[in-house]
Order: C-alpha cells, then structure tokens, then sequence
C-alpha cells in the first residue's frame, strides 16, 4: 500500500481499469509485452506443479476460454520495432504470466490471480519474480491517438474550455503535470470504432495528486461546454535528448568519416545525451563571414551552447564546444551490445566488422563545434526556441529527404505513395508548418517515419517549469520520434523543409517540432545573420 496521502498516477489509472487485474498492487501502465522463452527454473516449476491445474482452477471462475503465457512488461511505453529490447527498454526483471481472455465478469479476478499466485509463491517464488495478470484486450483501458478532424465545431469546443481546463490543471496538479493535448481516441483493438474527440492530460511518472478531484473539476467544465469532449489522465512526459541508458546505434547505421542527415551526434566526451544531426545551411553574417553550419537542436548540448556568440570564440572555448559523429554514448552502448553478441558462435562477419568500425570511430575528429545557440526561449507564437549551429568544417553531404521506398515498406502509411521525392531528391526550400497535414522525418534513433500534424497544438509544461505550445505530430502506427532524433528535420510531402524535431511523447506516438521559419527568424534575431540550404 503506498504510504502518500494520494496516489501516484500509475496507481490512479490502474484502479480506473476492472479488465487489466494484478495479484500484487496495481497493473504497469503500458500493457505492451514481450514473450520470454526458454528453460527457465520458473517455466519448469510452471510445466510440472501449475499448468495441469489452470484450466481446472480458470473454470472455477467462469473463464473457459483463455490464452496464457509468460511475459515481460516494459517500465515505460515502447515501440514495437526498437532493434535491440534489452538495451533500449527498461524492462522488469520480472516475469508475468499473463492470463488473456474474452470474458467481461471481472469482479473476482483479483481473487482468481492472487490463488495462481499463491502456487507461485508456494514454490519459493516471490512478486519480485513473478507476477500474474489476467486481462481482456479488447475491454482493458488500451487507446490510441489520430489528429483532430477539420470539425469547426468541435475545434472552437476544445479552444473554448482550454483555458478552464489548463487553471484547473495548474491549481491541483503544480509540477506534477507535463502536457496537455487534444486528439482522437479509439481503442487499439477496433479501428473501426468511432473515435471521440479527448482532451489528454499528461502527469509525470509517480506523480501524486487528487486525481479524483481534478477529474470532477475537468468533467464539470467538459459537461458544460455540451460538445462530445471526452477526458483521460495518463502517464507521461515530454522527451528530448536525454536518454539515461542510451539509445544504440540502429543495424543500418552508415559507420562513415563524414556525418549525414540523421546521423547520430553528441558533445565530445558527454556520455549521457545524444541526438540527431538535422541537415546542412550557409549561415551569412553581417560584414561579410559566411561560415558552414548544421543545424540540431539545442537540448542535445544541456546549458553549455546557450547564448554563445558566433565570432572571435576563444580557443578554449572551441575544444569544449567539439560535437562528435557518432554520439560518444551511442558509440560507446552499442559497442557494448555488440560485444556481448559477438561472443556468440553464430555472430556473422558482418557484427564483428560492425564493432571494430564503431570502435574506430571513438577516435574520429569531431565535425565542428558549437558557435551558437538559442538556449529556452519562447517567441511571439509561445513556441520555444531550441536550435544549436554548429560551425563544420569542409566536409557537407547533401541535404537529402528520407526515402520513400523505405516509407512505403515500413510504414505502409497510405499516404506514404504520395510522398514527392525520389533517390536523387534535395531539399531546397522551406515552406511552412500546415496542421492537419501530413509530414516525415529522419531521426537516428527510429529512422524514416511519418505522420499527421495536429489541429490544435500541445500545451507543454517543461521541466523548467516554461509553458509552451508546440506543433503536435501523431505518428503513424508507431512513434514519430524518439528522445534521441531531436535535431532532425521535417519535411513534407514534396520533400520541403517545414521544421525542427525538438522533443517526443512516446505515450501517444507524438513528437512536437519547431516551424522551420521561426527557427531561421530566430537566428536572424540572434546573431544578425541570414540561414539559406546549403
């Protein structure tokens, strides 16, 4: 039982969902689940003392029908095509033996997991081992999220309560909340179900606060406005370049001398965040200094690039400004990953040639350094500001789309076949940030990915405690982005530039990214200097 007065946000949601039940405490959040095989102690103890009791002991409490097997749950959401799980999601060490079923009689599954656990724990296992969870996939609280439609009506309802919503949010959630957004939901089980307009409240993991009371108020202000609106409060928070275990370098990453778009890069030495290199533009300075540039986001560099000046940099300054392709802690995980499987018998060529690149590369001269940045900001449109330059030295590749085979065959997004590029395409213009359509990007944690923009922006409460609102991409079928593709660029269906990658949720497949104008206008204000594509 947790000691604090209210509970935390996982506590609160679990107790909200009768069709997801745990025999210790509360149900994790995010229900995705991985298989685990293998002879294990806990599989042999499940082959010879439980499973010849289950069917027995399941029918006892009216389900019939069932499908059971054991799992891993994940700490937090994930995408379903990360590379390498063990060290890209923070899974338990525990094991569920999870119990599906179509039954809707949910009132003594409670009892029902806690007995199958009992055999468990009467066979030397304890929770922090094992745990059983007995869920209906189409009943449990499962939603998934698309962009508003072009609905006046319900854009003005959702514009008309965000104010009230958001005092709401503010007096009984304090810190504790991280964004606020307005979508489409419909459960992940039936697509064909109708989808309602939602207003999502975001709180931060183990947050604590009168759920129930916060829930009251946001319904009262929903019943007035008389407009369908739904509400949900989930776990969750706004992601950028951080990533504490690192994200490893993904199988297709291009080992190279040179950088490119989407390739990984990082502080020189900084063995915590890494992000995403976005592409390559002349930055034009008053009195005639032109100087090579890529353009990233700044949170991949912490405080240390905020506010610089883009001349006379003293030379200390320039070696503690170096970036490095690759990230010095995507390097230095993936070579850890790598060293592990190349232990294995089977380990083809192709890894071990793989690993002595990478371990090459942590000698690779930096590609330029840091000479300005826009530190947390936000502008006239309450967008926050979140760009870095880095001075580059002769080395440019060409600012190049993502591919659309690549689209077609991973995505099979159906707007996938409208995307205008071919394999010779450059990126030459920048046009502006439409919402409701649809855009991709290149990152180098999750590659080539695409998605709609929202009609309404996300409300955003950062760490430091700024408000801003930022465009909101839904992703389809999987996540936008990533922690580690800030920096990347956006681009729209003709391959034009339309903005900047700063920040993801991986909870609703979203990532939230900057108006490229706004960017290039903010340079302009910063350092008096004109940004064109290289």
């Amino acid at each position: 039982m947790a000691t604090h007065i209210f509970p935390t946000i996982e506590e609160w949601c679990a107790s909200k969902d009768k069709f997801r039940v745990v025999a210790n405490g509360f149900s994790r959040p995010f229900p995705q689940a991985h298989r685990v095989t293998g002879n294990t102690p806990l599989n042999r103890f499940y082959k010879s003392n439980v499973e010849s009791q289950m069917r027995t002991i399941l029918a006892r409490y009216g389900i019939y029908k069932y499908w059971m097997d054991f799992h891993r749950l994940p700490e937090t959401f994930i995408p379903e095509y990360f590379i390498f799980p063990p060290n890209l999601v923070h899974h338990t060490d525990q094991v569920t033996l999870l119990i599906k079923t179509e039954s809707g009689d949910s009132n003594n599954w409670k009892i029902l997991a806690e007995e199958i656990f009992s055999i468990f724990a009467n066979g030397g296992f304890n929770k922090d081992q094992v745990e059983v969870e007995i869920r209906n996939p189409k009943r449990m609280n499962y939603n998934i999220s698309s962009i508003l439609d072009d609905d006046d009506y319900t854009l003005a309802a959702c514009q008309s309560v965000r104010s009230k919503l958001l005092d709401q949010i503010r007096t009984y959630c304090g810190s504790a909340w991280s964004s606020v957004a307005f979508h489409l939901r419909t459960h992940i089980s039936d697509d064909s179900e109708l989808k309602k307009p939602t207003i999502l409240v975001y709180c931060h993991k183990g947050s604590c606060c009168d759920f129930d009371a916060l829930e009251s108020a946001l319904l009262k202000i929903l019943s007035k406005a008389n407009a369908g609106l739904s509400l949900e409060l989930l776990p969750g928070s706004v992601v950028s370049a951080y990533n504490p275990l690192s994200t490893p370098i993904p199988p297709a990453y291009n080992i190279s001398r040179e950088p490119f778009i989407e390739a990984s890069i990082g502080l020189k030495g900084d063995k915590e965040r890494s992000g995403t290199l976005g592409g390559w533009f002349m930055l034009d300075l008053p009195g005639g200094l032109t100087s090579k540039v890529a353009l990233t986001s700044h949170n991949l560099f912490g405080d240390i690039g905020s506010q610089l000046g883009t001349r006379n940099t003293e030379e200390s300054e320039i070696e503690r400004l170096q970036v490095e392709h690759p990230a010095p802690s995507d390097t230095m995980a993936t070579i850890k990953h790598l060293e592990a499987f190349c232990l294995k018998p089977d380990c083809p060529s192709s890894t071990t040639q793989w690993l002595k690149d990478l371990r090459d590369a942590t000698t690779a001269p930096s590609i330029g350094h840091i000479i300005s940045a826009s530190g947390y900001r936000l502008n006239d449109n309450r967008h926050r500001m979140d760009w870095a330059l880095i001075q580059v030295s002769s080395y440019m590749a060409k600012n190049r789309p993502p591919l659309k085979d690549f689209l077609e065959s991973h995505t099979f997004d159906p707007n996938a076949p409208h995307y205008k590029v071919t394999p010779d395409s450059i990126i030459t213009n920048l046009c502006d940030l439409i919402p409701g359509s649809w855009a991709v990007k290149g990152g180098k944690c999750t590659g080539s990915t695409c998605g709609d923009i929202n009609r309404l922006p996300r409300i955003i409460q950062w760490d430091d405690g700024q408000e801003s609102e930022e465009a909101d991409f839904v992703g389809w079928a999987q996540n936008f982005a990533q922690a580690g593709d800030t920096g990347s660029f956006v681009v729209d269906t003709f391959g034009n530039l339309v903005g900047l990658l700063i920040a993801a949720d991986p909870v609703t497949s979203c990532a939230f990214v900057t108006p490229i104008r706004e960017v290039v206008a903010d340079v302009k204000a910063m350092t008096g200097g004109n940004l064109t594509l290289a």
